[in-house]
This record gives C-alpha cells, structure tokens and sequence, in this order.
C-alpha cells in the first residue's frame, strides 16, 4: 500500500486519521500541520475530541516518509507559498500529489497542472441544463440512509464511515456519496460538482437523480448512503450560506428511508429536537430520528460576522443534555464517538431497513 502524508492537518481532516484503517490503497504515514496550528507534537485525536488514535502531529521536514501527500485548503493559511514550497519540495523528491479542488482554484485558478484533484465528478453544465426534465424523478428502489448536518465541522463525515463501517462489515454491498471532497480515498466518490452549480434547482435535482439511478443500476447495491455537505439551514439572516439548498436538492433527488442529523454541542431539551424533526419533515421530507451530537461548539461573533467552533469532549457532550431528551422515546440521541452507541444506531436502522416490508 501507498504511504499517505496529509497537510494541513486540522478538524476537517481529522476523519482521514480517525478512520484510516478504512483507507483504500493507502496507509496513513504522518500528519503535517504548520507550526502555528499549535498542534505539534499532540496525538490527532485531540483535535476532533473522540479520544487518541495513535498517530502524532508534526511539522514537515527534511525526512518525507510518504509515497503520496493530500494537501487541502485552510483559511488560516493566507499565504500561498507555503503550499507552493512543500509542492516543490514534493516534486523533487517525485512524491505524488493530491490536491483537493478548493486548493487547486486557490493556487492555480483553474489554470492546468499535473496533479491529482479531488473533489467530485465534473459534469459539463449545459448536460445539466439540458436534461430532459419532463419525464420526472425515477424510481430507486434501494434502501438509502442521508446523513444531514446543521453546518459545518460537526462531525458528518465522520458518521458517513462510521455507517458505512457498521453496513459493510456486516456484509452488505454499499453504494455511497459523501460530503468531503476526499472521500474516494476511501473508495466512494463525493457528491458531483454540478450539485452546487449554477442550473436551474429542477434540473440539478433531475440530473442527480438519473445520476444515482444509473450508478445503482450499474453496482446492484444492498444500501445506498449519501452525505449531505454543508448546512440543512441558514444560520442567521447574517449567515445563510445557500440557505439549504444542497440538503434540498438531495432530499429531493431520492427518497429517503432513514436520516440522520448531526448537530452542534448545546444543553439541549427535548423541544429543540422535535422542531428539527418537523423542519426535516416539512422542508425536506426527511424522517429523522436519530440525531448525532457533535463534539462541537459553535459561536457567532457578531463584530466579525463569522463562525468559530471549539472541539469538546465526547463525554462531555452528552452529559449536559437535558434528561428529558435521554428518556424520550421519540428521538435517539447519540455521539458517533462513542463505539457502544454508534452501535445500537446501526444496529437498530439495520433492524429497521430489514424488518419493513416497504423497504426493497
């Protein structure tokens, strides 16, 4: 197997660290951050609150032990040069390099070069403008489970492998779209670009659907699982990101048997979840029950207008819910980190999917 170096290391790729035993065709041989993350040195774990996995952060030096290096986007990398130089360094050595498409717009402005880009298929818009609506949505008669999230770093990626783990591991075949830009490196694709295009809503949603129909049609699987990237809503009338959109285009595009909804770390009651529960229902046509707690706080800095998250513990998470949400019957409120939990929550849509007879 290929050695896999990753750079910048950070909450957004913690997954690839966390679930490297699930890499396709890689082993994870070292994780690169910058000086100024303040990571060095600490086990990887830390930075996603799941508990330690082994695997320490550095900072990139003369010694490269890696065939391959992924290197992804970080705002607080203002400076391009950093990326250009390690890119050089990695040339020289002829490392193979891996870029996500987030840092190939950055870095080369859609300029061509020789490196590997993830990031989702590339459909040319006018396929997609030019789709013949009029026929409607097709049928795809396969379990699906949707993984939502209130936005960003909480945890869905995360849930998309930890359910992917559970189903496969079990001997199901599994068909999967996720939400980061590298998951084929765990051998399913992320979601095509054309998704956030710039067609017409009908068109996108009918173009994923044909999409997702041939892609079954074509592998025959047990299970569909699709990861939703981004938000299920606005934040604020300040921060509306798409305002859903992507969660409405997907939800749409298919039907769904089960979804699964992570959400930011708050003292919650048992009010906050039945209102997303009637959200998803009512917007997206969505059944969620079960519903992620991530190790996640998130804040709004209404001087700066933007977000800051903060990484908890996982225990800690789940303890300062109200006891009327761990008694409900309603809802099942988990953290994916948990081992014990993650697997009474797949155990029990396991339950679900095979014992209703509306379920194919």
């Amino acid at each position: 197997m290929k050695k896999l170096a990753i750079y910048p290391f950070s909450k957004k790729l913690s997954p690839i660290a966390r679930f490297s035993d699930m890499l396709k065709e890689y082993q994870l041989s070292v994780v690169y951050a910058p000086k100024s993350f303040g990571l060095e040195g600490i086990d990887a774990g830390v930075v996603d609150g799941g508990g330690h996995i082994g695997v320490t952060v550095t900072s990139i030096g003369d010694d490269m032990p890696f065939d391959t290096i992924l290197m992804d986007y970080h705002p607080s990398i203002v400076n391009m040069d950093a990326y250009l130089n390690i890119i050089k360094r990695c040339e020289g050595q002829n490392k193979k390099i891996i870029v996500t498409r987030q840092l190939s717009n950055k870095l080369f402005n859609n300029e061509s070069h020789s490196f590997c880009i993830l990031g989702g298929d590339v459909v040319p818009e006018e396929n997609v403008q030019n789709i013949n609506v009029s026929m409607g949505l097709f049928d795809i008669d396969v379990p699906v489970i949707m993984v939502l999230g209130k936005g960003e770093q909480c945890n869905k990626f995360d849930l998309q492998l930890a359910v992917r783990r559970h189903f496969v591991d079990r001997g199901y075949k599994v068909c999967q779209w996720g939400s980061k830009e590298y998951s084929e490196l765990f051998g399913f694709p992320s979601l095509p670009a054309f998704v956030s295009g710039n067609s017409s809503l009908t068109n996108r949603i009918i173009y994923l659907n044909r999409h997702i129909y041939e892609t079954v049609r074509m592998q025959a699987p047990d299970l569909i699982i699709i990861g939703v990237p981004g938000s299920i809503m606005k934040f604020s009338n300040q921060l509306v990101g798409d305002f859903g959109e992507t969660s409405l285009i997907i939800s749409n595009a298919l039907k769904t048997d089960v979804a699964m909804l992570s959400t930011y770390s708050l003292p919650y009651k048992l009010e906050y979840f039945k209102l997303l529960q009637n959200y998803c229902k009512y917007r997206l046509d969505l059944p969620v029950k079960h519903f992620n707690i991530a190790n996640t706080r998130c804040d709004y800095n209404r001087d700066r207008n933007n977000l800051s998250y903060l990484s908890l513990d996982c225990n800690f998470v789940m303890n300062e819910l109200g006891d009327d949400v761990n008694t409900s019957d309603e809802i099942n409120v988990f953290n994916m980190f948990n081992l014990q939990s993650i697997y009474h929550v797949c155990t029990d849509i396991e339950n679900q999917l095979v014992n209703n007879p509306d379920v194919v």
